[in-house]
């Protein structure tokens, strides 16, 4: 059951992250990816749920 409930952490996880591998193409810069693999990597390895 805590899998589950941590499940919606680990989606929106991924979705920052792609969302910020998504602005590489088109600045040519990896500096949002970054600022995005910093609040996403921690999120999605988190035993806590932060995403009410």
């Amino acid at each position: 059951m805590r899998g589950h409930k941590l499940l919606k952490n680990k989606i929106f996880a991924i979705i920052i992250t792609v969302i910020g591998g998504l602005t590489v193409p088109i600045d040519n810069d990896i500096t949002v990816l970054m600022l995005a693999l910093t609040l996403g990597f921690p999120l999605f390895f988190s035993k806590e749920n932060w995403i009410l």
